[in-house]
């Protein structure tokens, strides 16, 4: 990480790992947990959130006049919030009407739009609506089917897992969410 950051995205990643001590029950194993809470907007989708609006600009997919969107119950949304407000980009975010006032307020602050969609609809119902809202001049992101979000796990985490521990990795386990983080990990390793 740089002393010195020109942007905050320059210290997403490169999250420190943590031995985990007291809740090993074979001192014969080190376990370490990776501390992803660290990025700026405190998770592991920065990462992603980053490496997908870099790579649809690498590929042309977006401009300045397009509207960045993206389905979301929160964490992703924060990150592409960030993203989009240091790199100008107006951002669209579709969720479940249940979401916390604390989490609206963040996504908010940061120049998201929100387009709310029955909490009883869950995760479906956005990323529904938000496929349909797909027009002219917007960018879905679909963090679940854009190979993007596996590749910033491929292309960062595993590398700094990998370094961390000089190699000597012998199981990797994440939760599932959108599995990008388990699917770009695991290939790497």
């Amino acid at each position: 990480m740089p002393k010195i950051a020109n942007t905050i995205l320059d210290i997403v990643g490169d999250t420190p790992l943590v031995k985990i001590n007291k809740m090993n029950p074979n001192k014969n194993v080190e376990i370490y947990g990776k501390l992803e809470k660290t990025n700026p907007m405190g998770s592991v989708k920065d990462r992603i959130a980053k490496s997908m609006i870099e790579h649809a600009e690498k590929e042309g997919k977006i401009s300045k006049d397009t509207i960045i969107l993206e389905a979301t119950s929160g964490n992703t949304g924060l990150g592409l919030a960030m993203v989009c407000a240091v790199k100008g980009y107006r951002l669209k975010l579709v969720m479940p009407d249940n979401v916390s006032m604390e989490r609206i307020r963040m996504l908010t602050a940061l120049g998201a739009e929100i387009v709310f969609t029955p909490g009883k609809d869950d995760m479906d119902g956005a990323i529904s609506l938000a496929k349909k809202m797909g027009e002219e001049k917007k960018h879905f992101m679909s963090k679940y089917d854009t190979k993007y979000n596996w590749l910033a796990h491929y292309e960062t985490t595993a590398n700094e897992i990998w370094d961390a521990t000089d190699g000597k990795i012998t199981m990797f386990v994440a939760g599932m969410g959108t599995t990008g983080t388990l699917m770009g990990v695991s290939r790497r390793l």
